[in-house]
This record gives structure tokens, C-alpha cells and sequence, in this order.
């Protein structure tokens, strides 16, 4: 082999390993225990929250158009598996000076979710996520020391209309993995708005 291609091959061989290092990254993220507050100031640990077997994360606002058209979705799955071991929270992490209905003191008179809807003032724990997005679903399961992400994407392929909804994206991996089999789709791309990041 020449000393040109073997150079060529090293490289190339570097560079993948470059560009897929994120996505590996991305695949192994664990989540350590947190607390977060509500918008009353009560504060929440995550393993009082999290469920026996599944816990549904979903990073979201109360400004934001595609999440707040999945606010009566979220809130009718979470009385279909309430009693099935699943557990569901909701967490803002946006930047509330972009908009106020964002901020701690406003965000749960707009959106009244029946289960934890935190403020992540400080947007740690969307930086632990690695969450870019409103809304942005994700499936821990509980391992002995941390949480392991076991889905991550959009709720359904439609936003504005339940009826057309041809993909149930979370609904489907929420049943995969209480019926002890892996999500046939665990990772998908996420439309929405950006979450907005404090400067």
C-alpha cells in the first residue's frame, strides 16, 4: 500500500469516527437524578416522580404552537397509562424573557397538565438531555444508578389534527416496552420550535 492511499485511508477512517461521535454519544446519554419546581415553587425529585417502569419526559412550552397542540394528547395518555406503571413530565426550560407566557409564574395558568409541569430555570436539565426542541418526547427507564434513554422524538407525525395521525410515534414505543420488547423506532428526527437558550 503507498504511502499516499495509506494516508488517504487513515483519514478517511478518523474522519468517520469524527462525524459519529455525536451520535454515539447521543445514543449512550444517562440521565442522573435532578429536582426541578413547579410554577408554584414546590420542588420535584425525578424519582418521585418517574414510574415503575417507564417514565415519559417532554420538553415543552406554553408559547410554542407545536407543543401546545399536543397538550390534550399528552394529558389523554397520561390517563391511558397512569395505572400501567407509566409516569409522565412535562418541563419547560425556555428562556422566558423571549416570552412571558414561558415564565415560571404564568406557565401553569396556561397549561394545566394533570401531572408535573416543571421549570428548568437554569436549563441544565435540558442540556443533560441534549434537548433541542418543543415539543421533545423521551422514554427513560430506570436503571441502579442512573436513568437510560430508551426513546427519544416527535409524540405523532401530525400536530394539528389527532384524526390524521398515521405514525403514533411515542404511543408505539410506550407499548413496545411495556409488552418487554424494544421500540421498533426509538430515535425520531424532531420538528418544532428551538428551545429558547438563555444568552
Amino acid at each position: 500500500m503507498s504511502k499516499f492511499v495509506y494516508v488517504t485511508f487513515l483519514g478517511f477512517i478518523i474522519g468517520l469516527f469524527a462525524f459519529s461521535k455525536p451520535l454515539f454519544a447521543q445514543d449512550q446519554i444517562k440521565i442522573s437524578r435532578f429536582s426541578l419546581e413547579n410554577a408554584s415553587g414546590k420542588s420535584f425529585l425525578l424519582d418521585s416522580m418517574a414510574g415503575k417502569k417507564l417514565t415519559v419526559v417532554v420538553f415543552t412550552s406554553s408559547h410554542c404552537s407545536w407543543a401546545t397542540q399536543y397538550e390534550e394528547r399528552l394529558v389523554k395518555f397520561y390517563h391511558n397509562y397512569k395505572d400501567k406503571g407509566v409516569s409522565f413530565i412535562a418541563i419547560n426550560s425556555n428562556d422566558p424573557s423571549m416570552n412571558g407566557r414561558d415564565s415560571a409564574s404564568r406557565m401553569q395558568t396556561i397549561t394545566a397538565f394533570p401531572f408535573p409541569y416543571l421549570k428548568d430555570s437554569d436549563q441544565k436539565v435540558a442540556k443533560m438531555f441534549h434537548a433541542t426542541k418543543n415539543p421533545e418526547a423521551v422514554i427513560l427507564v430506570s436503571r441502579e444508578k442512573y436513568y437510560e434513554i430508551v426513546y427519544r422524538g416527535q409524540i405523532d407525525d401530525n400536530p394539528l389534527d389527532t384524526a390524521f395521525v398515521k405514525e403514533p410515534y411515542l404511543v408505539n414505543a410506550i407499548d413496545s416496552l411495556l409488552a418487554g420488547k424494544k421500540p421498533a423506532v426509538s430515535v425520531v428526527p424532531l420538528r418544532g420550535c428551538d428551545i429558547k437558550w438563555i444568552d
